[in-house]
């Protein structure tokens, strides 16, 4: 059942529950770090080109719509926006590959936690050993879903949605790929037949699990947002929220999947 799982992850949970909110902090700093640094790179650049006094100064929307005209006529604010713009795709690029590195080590983090205990170093050691391989298949399936999505969403229309229904289908499918390079040391694409091979033993139940947890994290934003309109302190309930999805059900939901993988991959005890 899929339940089951996910009484397992949190009974797992309960006992790594400092590794693994040490873990998301790791995930939100350091690409969060790196994101605020390209923003700063764009700021930094356009923001001399721009004469705030005018600005803050002038109430006449006149005259404020003729100045905005003419500095997005004028070569040198263009190319200031358009070199803080590349700096700031640099650093988005970098946050994103490094977030990706480092998604695999908390997966890492998940398996061994099966066994009892984890440690906030196992995200670096398994991310030094898997962590580019992990990347490079990130950036495979990117290709792949780039090559395929005009294909796709024709063969989606002529289906009647049927052929996007197929794809959805598949996402829980997907959220084996990282157990299963974690697992069974797989490669970029032997990670999808591994977890395809996984998967389809008890696809349902995968499902399923899939199923309830997306059901629990949209039911707590739900109730997050519409207790945030109580006067004063519904602000402290959207954080909650926000902090419980993100340092407790993401962490159950990679020992959920890790899980499920760890008992269907081939060649598991049952």
């Amino acid at each position: 059942m899929a339940t089951e799982y996910i009484s397992r992850a949190w009974k797992i949970y309960k006992k790594n529950y400092l590794s693994f909110i040490a873990s998301e902090l790791v995930m939100g700093l350091i690409p969060g770090l790196l994101f605020f640094l390209g923003f700063m790179v764009f700021f930094v650049s356009v923001l001399p080109s721009v004469d705030w006094s005018l600005i803050i100064n002038t109430a006449d929307e006149a005259i404020l719509r003729q100045y905005f005209t003419q500095l997005f006529r004028n070569p040198n604010f263009l190319g200031s926006v358009m070199v803080g713009f590349l700096g700031m795709a640099v650093f988005v690029i970098i946050g994103f590959i490094v977030a990706l590195y480092l998604s695999i080590g908390q997966v890492g983090m998940a398996y061994e936690s099966l066994g009892g205990k984890t440690k906030l170093r196992t995200l670096f050691n398994v991310s030094g050993r898997l962590g580019f391989r992990w990347v490079l298949t990130g950036l495979l399936w990117l290709l792949i879903i780039l090559i395929s999505i005009i294909p796709v969403i024709i063969i989606g229309v002529f289906t009647l949605g049927l052929g996007f229904l197929a794809l959805f289908l598949l996402i829980p499918i997907v959220s084996l790929m990282q157990p299963a390079m974690v697992v069974d040391d797989a490669s970029p694409i032997g990670c999808f037949k591994k977890a395809w091979h996984a998967g389809k033993k008890n696809y349902l139940n995968l499902f399923a699990l899939w199923l309830i947890y997306f059901a629990i994290s949209a039911g707590i934003s739900f109730f997050g947002a519409i207790f945030s309109y109580i006067p004063f302190f519904g602000w402290l309930f959207q954080l909650g929220a926000n902090l419980f999805l993100w340092l407790v059900v993401c962490p159950m939901m990679l020992i959920s999947f890790v899980d499920y993988y760890a008992r269907n991959r081939s060649g598991a005890r049952k």
